[in-house]
């Protein structure tokens, strides 16, 4: 048996409130029963990539034409994992303070404003902290979750990230990862809308939470597992009780 395991993130390290990454897990035989109905929905919308804002304006459109249901009968499972950024943004590294004391530039042409390059060289290296120690994790949570069958096959497929080593990444943790352009994966794009809903959910947006229970949830698994429970919050020693009270919206 051999499954593809589509993956898109929303949020940045370095701004908002949460970084989330959906994983889809399909087999290959139904794999095409959900680039199909993704089809169905783009050309429904005359769009040649679906995305969440399109998905949420036009859902109860798609709800009159069947394609809602469409997305719920679809056989995958949905696994989400859930960075809290302060968590990272708030934490102080050696290095930082090193960085802004440091005098190494040595002698710099006029045109070079030192300041800014420091500034820039500081969040290169958040940024790879960021997806060394964040990212990593969240990409090790999913392969437990998802990866239970030793015996398949599994190939993950990303969208274009925001960090260039992704694929590097990945494969220190033991995952076989392909980036794909979202426009010519459905795969992608279903996690792309399931993305931007759980982002809106957890603002309280009603629109999107009846979308998450109308289409999403039945496809959640571990939702009460006590080892890798889903949604999974990346480094869940760092919550508080108010933030993952604040969370607790999915089951």
């Amino acid at each position: 048996m051999k499954y593809l395991i589509f993956s898109d993130e929303s949020g940045n390290w370095n701004s908002g409130d949460y970084y989330i990454r959906a994983w889809i897990k399909v087999n290959e035989s139904d794999h095409d029963a959900l680039c199909k109905e993704i089809l169905f929905i783009n050309n429904i919308l005359k769009v040649e990539e679906l995305k969440w804002n399109g998905f949420k304006t036009n859902y109860k459109q798609l709800d009159s034409k069947g394609r809602l249901q469409g997305l719920v009968n679809l056989n995958y499972e949905l696994f989400l994992t859930i960075t809290d950024t302060s968590h990272f943004q708030n934490k102080k590294y050696n290095i930082y303070n090193a960085l802004k004391g440091a005098q190494f530039f040595g002698d710099l042409p006029e045109s070079i404003d030192e300041n800014n390059l420091r500034k820039r060289l500081e969040n290169t290296i958040k940024s790879e902290y960021f997806f060394s120690i964040y990212e990593s994790q969240h990409i090790k949570n999913a392969k437990k979750a998802l990866m239970r069958n030793s015996k398949a096959d599994f190939d993950f497929i990303i969208d274009k990230p925001p960090y260039l080593g992704w694929k590097e990444l990945a494969k220190a943790c033991g995952i076989k990862a392909e980036v794909e352009d979202s426009k010519r994966c459905r795969g992608i794009q279903l996690a792309d809308v399931i993305c931007g809903c759980i982002k809106d959910f957890i603002k309280n947006n009603q629109e999107a939470g009846e979308i998450y229970r109308g289409c999403f949830k039945k496809h959640m698994i571990n939702m009460y597992d006590k080892n890798m429970p889903n949604p999974n919050l990346v480094f869940i020693h760092d919550f508080k009780d108010r933030e993952k009270r604040r969370l607790n919206i999915f089951r």
